[in-house]
């Protein structure tokens, strides 16, 4: 565990994870009507507008699927990459196609297309000698620089041998998969590079769909009805590989000595990060009608498999979906890395936010659940279009099944992308009919691939479509604010500095990107992280290197790239922010250890003996994160609670209530729920007054956050309940409790040992009532 963030102890982590999944399933309110725009088609100043500029940008690829045998190779892709190819700081475009069906002699031989960028987003088609033309099947492409020379190469997936193709410098390549010890035959879909064993050199990880042949499609079962394409689980899954850098430029296959083999599944989208603040990569796959993938980081070469336990394997409902493109960033602002998946028609797209390595479906508490639940998600990715410092979602779709009513009736595949913005409150609204006419075109869409392309300083998107033509949506919003972009360069760290974390201070706001070039589907994106400004000029930057290094560049200029060289900032530790890791320090791992001692007694019960241990892990944890430090008050709060010590239990949780105030604010969830807990303390220290206050504000912020009837303020009534009956006010009580029990009996069902709990409680209190009247 990183110094950082602490890993709450089991036992509060699972209560948290039911009460957070719950509030997941709390019916949201209405969405609010969206302004369309003006009747003749001009937009407000501050809209955001995107147009479609292919064709007028020099781009003429597409793609070739070798449809009509309704084979599932058909249907999955395309990818692509933007990346710099020749090093002159502006965005060229990679494109995979698909072509003859290996095995077969279906289909025509094509290859992927290299389109370079003048500068001004006008490509110019160098396919022709540039070795980039790679004539496989292809599904998607993860660019990188893989061998830390200074250049972005490629790694091609396809149904049947992968291809790595080194890059000289100049937009020429070379296909050296078989030199380097890669490019095993599957079907691969989307790559990710990155460095888990922290060594500097960039590892990679391939998620492999279906053990496909013609062989295998011959004898999988054909759907009823009309000709359509197969179930993915009538073919056998594919195994995902993992292969080490040996440091080299060559790469060894450790898929079973890391522990990530023997687990064959239906691989389609993948994505690196530190999700639980330890120091160290761990990788997340989204996997088609199974359950997830959450691979953490052992620290010693090898993997653990934690989707389950960490609350991202089903959705809130414990049910698997259609993973397939996956975005993660930190959205929500604390400090910790959220995922958003895309799914099937049927299916939300859903999202998962991370509460410190403890995962949340949020989806129907954020809105999401309320759009596209007929769509067919694929790529995606987080941006700020209007530079107003709050992030967006594009979503390409694209159906995999024939609809019943096409939206395109010669083209029954074909589905609108969609674009929703996530603002303050942690909600979603759909935008889409008011951000341009880029979003009313309609295709069976996969890649999403996101850029500056034009160097206008605000982010364009390519999307790769299916069976047609690409899409290139340039941003053409004006709104006169401004805008920061920022290259890491990485130097004891991997040079694309891939798993860094880059921090501005915006005026009074604080955002974190996460360096990398892979998410979306099957695609590589612009890996400088861009910041929209709003009416700042300025914004303080900090990288967090995957080395453990931490630089502080200070205040930078606003509507200007900037190149950040690691080692050239001021070497900075900025305790209480978990996106900033320093490295271990000895009284940081004398933490760690005591934690997990204490969550092993409290596990058995063995309260004292906790506490104590809890005593002197808050004591030594001078270097912990302040989130991480209220945590360990949190737990302390709840042995002494244990041991009725009620004023030792009331500091502690005040102490973690006061720590999660100044953080986060006091309108926060968090605060509100840890001053509930403190207030609840209060009262069994006999402060009955201030108890019943805290928990009123409590329930007030919760109920304005999160809604009247969601879990977390059901939770609050509970604790108001029961700050009542200690004040004897057992009428007030009983509503309270009955208001409570209904809303958990919603959540978490009427057999949950929570909410059993409560009617004990609703029973006791009518109980006394009773014998009271008599």
């Amino acid at each position: 565990m990183s110094p950082n963030h602490r890993r709450p102890s089991l036992r509060c982590r699972l209560a948290g994870a039911v009460l957070l999944t719950a509030a997941g399933c709390a019916k949201p309110p209405e969405p609010a009507a969206t302004p369309a725009p003006a009747a003749d088609g001009t937009h407000p100043t501050d809209a955001i507008v995107f147009r479609e500029v292919a064709e007028a940008s020099g781009i003429s690829f597409r793609h070739d699927a070798s449809e009509g045998q309704y084979f599932i190779v058909e249907e999955m892709g395309p990818g692509g990459a933007l990346f710099d190819a020749d090093g002159d700081g502006d965005l060229d475009l990679y494109l995979v196609q698909g072509g003859r069906i290996p095995g077969t002699a279906i289909g025509v031989v094509r290859p992927n297309r290299f389109y370079r960028n003048d500068g001004a987003g006008m490509f110019t088609d160098e396919t022709e000698g540039s070795g980039a033309g790679d004539t496989g099947y292809g599904m998607g492409c993860a660019a990188a620089d893989y061998d830390n020379d200074g250049d972005v190469d490629l790694y091609v997936t396809n149904v049947g041998p992968d291809v790595l193709l080194a890059n000289d410098g100049t937009g020429r390549f070379t296909d050296v998969t078989e030199s380097v010890g890669l490019g095993a035959a599957g079907f691969s879909t989307s790559a990710a590079f990155t460095d888990y064993d922290g060594d500097g050199h960039l590892d990679l990880y391939v998620a492999v769909y279906i053990a496909w042949t013609p062989a295998v499609e011959a004898t999988a079962p054909a759907p009823r009805g009309e000709p359509d394409y197969r179930n993915p689980i009538a073919y056998p899954p594919g195994q995902d590989r993992l292969y080490r850098a040996r440091g080299d430029g060559t790469f060894e296959d450790v898929t079973d000595t890391a522990g990530v083999g023997g687990r064959p599944f239906y691989g389609l989208g993948v994505v690196s990060a530190d999700f639980d603040h330890d120091q160290d990569a761990d990788i997340f796959v989204a996997n088609d009608h199974q359950a997830n993938f959450l691979w953490r980081n052992e620290g010693d070469g090898t993997f653990r498999e934690v989707a389950m336990e960490a609350g991202c394997a089903y959705n809130g409902d414990g049910q698997p979906e259609a993973g397939m493109g996956i975005v993660c960033e930190d959205v929500d602002r604390d400090g910790d890395f959220d995922l958003l998946l895309m799914h099937f028609s049927g299916e939300t797209n859903t999202f998962y936010r991370n509460e410190g390595g403890l995962f949340t479906d949020d989806t129907r508490v954020s809105r999401l659940a309320d759009f596209g639940v007929a769509d067919t998600g694929f790529g995606a990715g987080w941006l700020d279009a209007d530079l107003d410092t709050e992030f967006e979602l594009f979503i390409a779709n694209g159906a995999v099944n024939r609809p019943p009513v096409p939206i395109i009736p010669d083209e029954p595949y074909a589905e609108r992308n969609r674009l929703l913005a996530f603002n303050d409150t942690g909600r979603f609204e759909d935008i889409t009919t008011r951000s341009g006419s880029g979003l009313e075109l309609a295709a069976m869409s996969r890649g999403a691939l996101f850029g500056d392309i034009d160097e206008d300083g605000d982010v364009d998107i390519v999307v790769t479509n299916n069976r047609g033509p690409v899409h290139v949506l340039r941003n053409e919003t004006r709104t006169g604010r401004h805008w920061l972009a920022v290259r890491a360069v990485g130097v004891a760290s991997n040079r694309d500095a891939i798993g860094a974390i880059v921090r501005a201070e915006i005026g009074d706001r604080v955002t974190r990107r996460l360096v990398t070039r892979h998410d979306s589907y099957c695609s590589s994106r612009d890996p400088r992280v861009h910041f929209g400004l709003g009416a700042a000029r300025t914004a303080d930057v900090t990288i967090a290197w995957p080395s453990g290094r931490v630089d502080d560049f200070g205040p930078l200029a606003a509507d200007r790239v900037h190149v950040l060289r690691e080692g050239d900032g001021t070497p900075v530790t900025l305790a209480g922010d978990p996106s900033v890791p320093a490295n271990p320090a000895v009284a940081v791992d004398a933490v760690d250890v005591l934690r997990e001692r204490a969550e092993r007694q409290r596990q058995r019960g063995a309260w004292l003996e906790a506490a104590l241990t809890l005593e002197r892990a808050v004591a030594a944890a001078g270097d912990v994160p302040a989130e991480a430090t209220a945590q360990l008050h949190r737990d302390l709060g709840d042995s002494y609670l244990k041991l009725r010590d009620y004023t030792r239990a009331a500091a502690a949780l005040g102490r973690a209530y006061e720590i999660f105030a100044a953080i986060r604010g006091r309108r926060d969830v968090r605060t509100a729920i840890a001053l509930s807990e403190w207030s609840t303390a209060l009262s069994k220290e006999g402060r009955l007054g201030d108890a019943e206050r805290g928990v009123r504000e409590a329930l007030a912020i919760l109920e304005e956050q999160t809604g009247a009837d969601s879990i977390f303020a059901a939770t609050a009534r509970r604790d108001l309940a029961a700050v009542l009956v200690s004040q004897n006010r057992l009428e007030a009580a009983r509503d309270e409790y009955t208001f409570a029990l209904e809303l958990y009996e919603r959540h978490l069902g009427v057999t949950h040992a929570m909410t059993r709990d409560i009617a004990r409680s609703l029973d006791a209190v009518r109980g006394v009532l009773e014998q009271r009247q008599r």
